[in-house]
């Protein structure tokens, strides 16, 4: 139970240390919040869950690099310039991304 105890409270504090640098909140509040809802999602067993969590974030993140690095190498000429209009964009990537992702 000690080794148990440790582990989480070095995670409770490098996760409020995190979320301190990104929220207008007092550290000692963050803490409280995040331990009270690690509890209750570890009580819910949402940890069972957690090698398909993984698998998703292979599947869905990978390919955002790969539209990046086709979009430098292949699109632009290796420049970055950003005249290309926003909505024209994000629709690019979107459908790329969504190709690139897609499960078989």
């Amino acid at each position: 139970i000690l080794a148990q105890w440790t582990t989480n409270d070095n995670n409770l504090y490098t996760g409020s240390l995190g979320l301190a640098n990104c929220l207008p909140f007092t550290k000692h509040k963050i803490v409280i919040v995040t331990g009270i809802a690690a509890t209750i999602v570890g009580a819910m067993g949402l940890a069972d869950y957690f090698t398909t969590w993984l698998s998703l974030l292979g599947v869905g993140i990978p390919p955002v690099a790969g539209v990046i690095i086709c979009d430098y190498y292949l699109l632009k000429g290796r420049s970055m310039s950003t005249d290309r209009e926003p909505d024209t964009a994000r629709s690019t990537y979107g459908r790329s991304w969504d190709c690139s992702s897609a499960r078989r």
